[in-house]
């Protein structure tokens, strides 16, 4: 990450540079095999069966292209070039890497309206708002009991209800987001030697939050989708959630479902609608 003259002088080269990790919250769903993405479920056939009852498969918004909560931006087209990252990264409880319970085996991206958007999809025709999708698998057998009473654990709060998900990534750089009047839409402000001393009303660095009268945040840029923690944290309460059914999924709005595990456990979500701001 580089460090500009104005940012030492401001005393933040430090928590620049330890603060190069973000998080993101977001619900967690239990799913029914039959549901699950092509890609994921080739990726199952392939390297264990599709029904292993070695497996819990639970799906959730990863990251969504909108300024979030914590005043971080994620920029649609930073979000496409890192779609690749995150299969194959570990999930975890309360991102605490000791703490590992499965890892992401799939991923995807669909519009606000639930439309899937191909891969191969030019990063120039990629709408400003979308949603990257992960289907995850959490370990269902251990030898040590421990860890066993550590999964029933974990899926008796999903069944619960009391945990969701927190999305990690990484960066090494970053630019200045300055939110229009329209409270939807934003400036963007390259991060440099001229514009620096914006780093200081970050509230990622000790800032406000507010630059001449506006809300500024961090755009984060050069991503890589790093882990997802299980966290007791009540998700956003404006977040999306997804449920499947067939081969399409569909966004609900105040509705609820349930799906009982092969296992005898039952995963309870409860279905919100996404305000962006």
């Amino acid at each position: 990450m580089k460090i500009y003259k104005a940012e030492q002088d401001a005393g933040l080269e430090k928590v620049i540079t330890s603060s190069a990790v973000a998080y993101c919250l977001s619900d967690v769903e239990k799913v029914d095999i039959e549901s699950l993405s092509e890609r994921t479920a080739n990726c199952l056939k392939s390297t264990a069966g599709i029904r292993d009852q070695d497996l819990y498969i639970t799906k959730s918004i990863l990251v969504s292209s909108t300024w979030n909560k914590n005043d971080d931006v994620f920029d649609p087209k930073e979000i496409w070039r890192a779609r690749m990252t995150p299969d194959e990264k570990p999930t975890n409880l309360n991102h605490d890497e000791c703490e590992i319970v499965g890892h992401i085996v799939g991923t995807y991206a669909m519009t606000a309206d639930g439309v899937n958007i191909p891969f191969e999809t030019p990063e120039e025709e990629v709408p400003d708002l979308f949603h990257l999708v992960n289907e995850e698998v959490i370990y269902l057998e251990w030898e040590s009991e421990s860890l066993m009473d550590r999964t029933i654990a974990l899926l008796t709060d999903i069944a619960d209800g009391k945990k969701c998900v927190s999305m990690e990534c990484r960066f090494n750089d970053f630019d200045y987001a300055v939110q229009n009047e329209d409270g939807k839409t934003w400036a963007t402000i390259t991060r440099s030697e001229d514009t620096c001393d914006r780093s200081r009303y970050l509230r990622s660095y000790g800032g406000t939050g507010i630059y001449e009268g506006k809300p500024i945040g961090r755009l984060l840029k050069n991503i890589t989708f790093s882990a997802k923690g299980y966290v007791d944290n009540p998700a956003n309460p404006d977040s999306q959630i997804i449920s499947s059914g067939g081969n399409s999924s569909t966004l609900l709005s105040n509705s609820k479902s349930c799906v009982s595990s092969d296992r005898g456990l039952t995963a309870l979500c409860t279905m919100e609608t996404l305000t962006i701001s």
